[in-house]
């Protein structure tokens, strides 16, 4: 009995030194994520081949979406910044109508467009979450970027070539518009890669060939017969035939003559409220003994609550047709 209660007293003592003895497991208070370093400098966290930039917002879609916003603002500003091709003059002639310089107004859409293109490469390389902020790190590889850039003025060499070497007034219009297009994408292409790519064709000689036309003082008597009395689409071949070295005169003594004719016709609809209206353009050239040589024709329908604004929204298409065929009246 002794003995039991000696083994038991030693047993207690032992369960309590044993428990008393156990060390206190400690919980480390949360530590705040570090900082990285491409928050403060994006260019010196990539690659030589990248272009870099950070954008925030409260949630990772905005901060991701600004970040990339962010990389189109330096592709823009770098660009402005490193050439002279940043703006676009409108169409002026000299006294004697021969074109000293031509830039059409969607020249710098195109030049956008592929800058979009290329700005579709931009990837998401990092993301850190701050306290109030996420932040995302975008990266564009400038090697793919610029590989879109050489194909696009590759493309535009090979009209270029095949322009030139037509001769043809409207396509060597076409290629003071394509060559300032192309000169626009080469300043980005130079911004990625360091230099510039050389192409086939320079603004020296294709004015060179635009003066030689002028030269020749082929003249045309343009007249037209229009719903609106501002005669806007006589106005617009005005100009294109100008562009295209081509002297203007009144009366009926010139080497060519283009008749610009629209006239519409209501279709019917069931829809209250509204009109349908088809308008037929034909633009006809003649040579000087009378004889058709060369036309345009087209259809364009369109509806609105009334004719002026069925016609007006008919007027941009118009108009657009009218450029893009202006070369099938074959007057050059």
């Amino acid at each position: 009995m002794f003995g039991i209660k000696i083994y038991c007293r030693t047993l207690f003592i032992v369960f309590l030194f044993g428990c008393s003895s156990a060390p206190k497991k400690v919980i480390d208070a949360p530590q705040k994520s570090k900082r990285p370093s491409w928050l403060s400098s994006p260019g010196t966290y990539c690659l030589n081949n990248e272009l870099c930039a950070v954008g925030e917002g409260t949630g990772r879609l905005i901060s991701e979406s600004n970040a990339r916003k962010e990389l189109a603002k330096i592709f823009k500003v770098e660009i402005k910044s490193s050439t002279k091709v940043s703006s676009f003059s409108e169409s002026k002639t000299d006294e004697n109508q021969v074109l000293s310089g031509s830039v059409e107004e969607d020249i710098f859409s195109q030049i956008q467009e592929t800058s979009h293109e290329v700005l579709e490469g931009v990837v998401i390389k990092e993301v850190f979450e701050g306290e109030d902020s996420i932040y995302s790190l975008a990266s564009l590889d400038k090697r793919k970027a610029s590989q879109i850039l050489k194909s696009r003025m590759g493309k535009i060499d090979e009209k270029l070539k095949i322009f030139v070497k037509e001769g043809r007034r409207h396509l060597l219009s076409q290629c003071i518009d394509l060559l300032s297009i192309r000169e626009g994408l080469n300043s980005r292409y130079e911004f990625l890669t360091g230099f510039k790519m050389r192409g086939p064709v320079s603004y020296k000689k294709v004015f060179d060939l635009k003066k030689q036309k002028a030269a020749l003082g082929t003249t045309i008597y343009l007249k037209s017969e229009e719903i609106d009395k501002v005669k806007s689409l006589k106005d617009l071949v005005k100009k294109l035939l100008i562009k295209n070295d081509f002297k203007l005169v009144a009366g009926n003594q010139a080497d060519y003559t283009v008749k610009v004719k629209l006239v519409s016709e209501q279709v019917y609809m069931k829809v209250d409220g509204f009109v349908k209206n088809k308008f037929l353009l034909k633009v006809h050239s003649l040579d000087s003994n009378k004889a058709q040589i060369g036309a345009i024709s087209f259809v364009v329908t369109k509806t609105g609550r009334d004719f002026k604004q069925s016609y007006e929204k008919a007027l941009p298409e118009l108009k657009k047709k009218i450029r893009k065929k202006i070369g099938e009246l074959i007057i050059d």
